[in-house]
């Protein structure tokens, strides 16, 4: 769902409120870009904008502009909600905004997954103007592959030239909005996330890098694709950013080139017996880590269990309570009661979670919010708030007296949750009612 900017500027009224200092803005992905670029005008005059495509007799369809919208959208709603796109005089005047207020808006371009809107649009300006420099994906590629999100085309092609100079248009030119809005760039988050197994294995250009280079697995070819890419950034001055994935199976020289000019490695997965060591481990190796684990920040998953809830629950229901008990310093401590409010075993984790030796390392929180699961802004909102405020607390008290306790029931967890819960309700509420921001009215305690 695209977010208008009236709708951003009442975001960071509220992050500025809480004492929040990073906006992170998710500006493409499968679903739609959200960038004006005007090298690639394509990006979004098709790229921006969903719709049903109806196909002609002959194969084609009616309309160009025809981005299958997200599948969680209920079948039979009008569409009106998620397309659209930032004109880059708009964009710079929303990241004056937000520093004047004190937020840093880091822009977030997914690559190499989650490129479908990229990818067709590449392939429309082709079909329109027969250029092919900017080509994302192999005409020749026989890969098959089904990413978890349903698609089986967006992924693209990380050995093509063309690949290369798609993505440093996008970043010369976003260096220059910053630029022309003076405001610092430090960072671009390149995602790096879910990409599905069997991309890249009928490509031809892939098996070509490959060769040449002596790669005798696709987990080289991709870390030579992302060194890459880090190397664009260094030479401009801008640290890279992404999801964990692009930490996954480096050898050592090439995770102390990534640490080297990393902004921040987002730990996404969420706190379980497979996951739980990832943050603190990469910690350890001197990556600098921001916490985002699915079952305690990403603020699109359900409120609870109850039949009538709306929305996704992939890591588990996100209410108040949970994001609350996030423990940055203390990851196994972090869960206190399952999905259907239930106490539960706090040393659980324990085993599966390495010492934290390098706590310098644990940057900060980050709350997650992934609007293409939205029809409208108000929902949306209703899902970050008031949830988001328990991760709030969390980035600025981080180390509560409660953290090493093992009863889910700690006297001291109770009175600090009830203290902020009642804080919540008599003066954040009302402050999102005078700023027009939705929320969903804080529950009833279940304590």
């Amino acid at each position: 769902m695209f977010f208008p900017i009236p709708e951003l500027k009442k975001l960071v009224l509220a992050m500025e409120r809480s004492k929040m200092n990073v906006l992170v803005l998710h500006l493409n992905d499968d679903e739609g870009w959200r960038l004006e670029i005007k090298a690639l005008p394509e990006l979004t005059s098709f790229g921006a904008f969903h719709d049903i495509p109806t196909r002609r007799e002959d194969g084609t369809y009616f309309n160009e502009k025809a981005l299958m919208p997200c599948k969680v959208f209920e079948r039979g709603r009008a569409f009106k909600g998620p397309s659209g796109y930032y004109s880059r005089k708009e964009f710079i005047s929303f990241i004056r905004f937000a520093i004047k207020h004190g937020i840093t808006v880091i822009p977030d371009f997914d690559f190499p997954g989650h490129c479908l809107s990229a990818i067709e649009s590449m392939k429309a300006r082709e079909r329109i103007t027969g250029d092919t420099s900017f080509r994302l994906t192999d005409p020749d590629d026989t890969s098959r592959y089904f990413a978890i999100n349903g698609y089986h085309h967006n992924v693209i092609d990380i050995a093509l030239p063309s690949v290369f100079h798609f993505i440093e248009t996008v970043f010369d030119e976003v260096v220059s909005i910053y630029k022309e809005a003076d405001v610092p760039l430090n960072q671009i988050m390149i995602g790096g996330d879910e990409v599905a197994e069997g991309a890249w294995t009928g490509s031809p250009s892939c098996r070509k890098v490959m060769a040449d280079n002596g790669f005798t697995n696709l987990d080289q070819l991709r870390a030579w694709f992302l060194i890459r890419i880090i190397g664009l950034l260094k030479d401009r001055g801008i640290n890279t950013s992404g999801y964990e994935e692009i930490a996954f199976n480096l050898s050592a020289e090439e995770l102390e080139f990534l640490a080297e000019n990393c902004g921040c490695l987002n730990i996404w997965a969420p706190l379980n017996k497979e996951n739980a060591y990832k943050s603190y481990d990469y910690a350890n190796k001197g990556l600098p880590i921001l916490l985002s684990p699915g079952s305690h920040t990403y603020c699109d998953n359900t409120y609870s269990m109850a039949w009538d809830e709306p929305n996704v629950f992939w890591a588990g229901i996100l209410d108040e309570r949970r994001a609350f008990s996030l423990l940055p310093f203390r990851l196994g401590k972090s869960d206190r009661f399952d999905n259907y409010h239930n106490p539960i075993d706090m040393t659980a984790l324990d085993p599966y979670i390495p010492e934290l030796n390098k706590p310098e390392n644990i940057i900060g929180v980050q709350s997650m919010l992934w609007c293409d699961l939205f029809y409208e802004t108000d929902l949306a909102f209703k899902f970050l708030f008031p949830k988001t405020y328990g991760l709030y607390e969390r980035a600025w008290n981080a180390q509560p007296s409660w953290q090493d306790s093992t009863d889910p029931y700690d006297p001291g967890f109770i009175s600090d949750f009830n203290r902020f819960y009642t804080t919540v309700v008599e003066r954040e509420i009302p402050y999102l009612d005078s700023i027009g921001i939705a929320h969903r009215a804080a529950m009833t305690n279940n304590n």
